[in-house]
């Protein structure tokens, strides 16, 4: 456990870097190879924005093992509670977990995009529903970037276990627009109380369409990059509205009693800036320590590269 000035009750993990298996929940297993010995085309690097690496490479597998971590930590508590219920008060806020390396939703089935390779929300959700089948039925993913969540959409489309929300800038689309579940556009320039509000009414709508019993996890994709000094998100939101957006995504959590998984990708000082970790007077975890993923492991030897 690491000394941080977030709180005297939260662990802050190393990622581990997924696996094979694991992506492959989720990706083209011939994509997942080629991208992990070197064999992408220019064309296929460029999509994605970065040249390969043997650091990209575990970089990509840390992202997605970090939030994979997070959702399981999550998982792993709610069996501890369900065992441990007949002693409980019930009275327990739902446990979350965090990974401040992740979001990239920009990844599909068998290439990458906008700085994504693989998606770790999406490889998150998939492995969860298959290791933890008796508590994790339906998940909601509620994607605040800036950008549309397209990689997302599509992986999950015709799935009725995954529902996907995404709030983007209406004029900052790099690609082809996809179809969420629920996709809602904000305008060029939005401020603080149009966001706001917009966010208040659609989590007001899913909690009375949905219901407190529907949902078992929410992952939640906190980007940052609609506050109003991002040169490349074109919305106008201030620190305190990023804050504000973030507390509602956690009372909206609180009040269904739902699990929560939160990725993001932001140094320290956005780390507090946007609240982290969820302040005491928006969601409460348990009294045992809530795991907080980042950064990669030096050495990857749990990858085995065929």
């Amino acid at each position: 456990m690491h000394t941080n000035n977030f709180g005297s009750n939260k662990e802050f993990v190393v990622s581990p870097l997924a696996t094979v298996d694991e992506l492959e929940t989720t990706h083209c297993k011939d994509y997942i190879q080629r991208f992990l010995n070197g064999q992408q085309s220019e064309k296929e690097q460029r999509n994605v924005g970065f040249p390969w690496s043997r650091e990209g490479v575990d970089r990509a597998l840390s992202s997605v093992g970090g939030t994979l971590a997070a959702a399981c930590s999550v998982c792993d508590e709610l069996e501890r509670r369900n065992i441990e219920s007949s002693s409980s008060s019930g009275l327990e806020m739902p446990p979350w977990a965090a990974h401040v390396a992740g979001g990239t939703h920009h990844a599909f089935y068998d290439y990458g995009e906008g700085f994504s390779v693989f998606s770790d929300i999406a490889v998150a959700a998939n492995v969860v529903l298959q290791r933890y089948p008796a508590l994790i039925k339906r998940i909601l993913i509620v994607d605040l970037d800036v950008h549309q969540g397209n990689g997302n959409a599509v992986l999950f489309q015709d799935r009725s276990e995954v529902t996907t929300v995404s709030f983007q800038c209406e004029g900052n689309y790099f690609s082809e627009k996809q179809k969420s579940d629920l996709d809602v556009e904000l305008p060029i320039g939005c401020n603080d109380a149009t966001y706001l509000m917009t966010l208040h009414h659609w989590l007001k709508r899913i909690e009375k369409l949905a219901g407190p019993d529907f949902y078992d996890l929410i992952f939640y994709q906190a980007g940052v990059d609609i506050l109003e000094d991002d040169r490349l998100g074109r919305m106008n939101i201030s620190a305190k509205g990023v804050q504000r957006r973030n507390e509602l995504v956690y009372d909206f959590a609180r009040r269904l009693g739902i699990p929560l998984v939160i990725v993001w990708e932001v140094d320290t000082h956005g780390m507090q800036m946007i609240g982290v970790p969820l302040s005491t007077h928006t969601l409460r975890s348990t009294s045992r320590p809530t795991s907080i993923f980042a950064g990669q492991p030096k050495t990857p030897e749990v990858l085995h590269i065929e």
